[in-house]
């Protein structure tokens, strides 16, 4: 039998803080699918009032499917960041960024967001 070297007291500590970030990860994704019907409804919602709102964008006319992932993509953002108690990171642009959408897409995204005052965290939450 091999002996195992070092603190068993830090293999201890290692073991209970990947303990503890399994049971965080699960903690959120049980808080956010509880929330679903919630975050379904606003992503619905918006989808509705961009439509509405830009009812000549050729691109929603040619493909709206990456407008309603992109859309998707904000809501579920925001949602995590109330979860979390974190709205200070609610950064829109950055999850645009990460998208790399095209120019025009990015501009009509960005157009409504501000629109609608969907673009800070203090003036838009996602389950009020």
């Amino acid at each position: 039998m091999k002996k195992r070297s070092g603190d068993p007291r830090k293999r201890q500590a290692l073991k209970d803080a990947e303990q503890a970030i399994k049971s965080e990860e699960a903690r959120r994704m049980a808080l956010i699918i509880s929330r679903e019907k919630e975050i379904k409804a606003e992503t619905l919602r918006l989808i509705e009032l961009f439509e509405e709102q830009y009812p000549d964008s050729p691109g929603y006319h040619y493909d709206e499917q990456p407008y309603i992932m992109t859309i998707s993509v904000i809501v579920m953002h925001r949602a995590g960041c109330e979860l979390n108690d974190e709205p200070e990171k609610y950064d829109p642009a950055g999850q645009l960024d990460t998208l790399e959408l095209l120019p025009a897409m990015r501009g009509e995204v960005d157009a409504f967001l501000i629109r609608n005052q969907l673009d800070k965290a203090d003036s838009w939450s996602v389950f009020s």
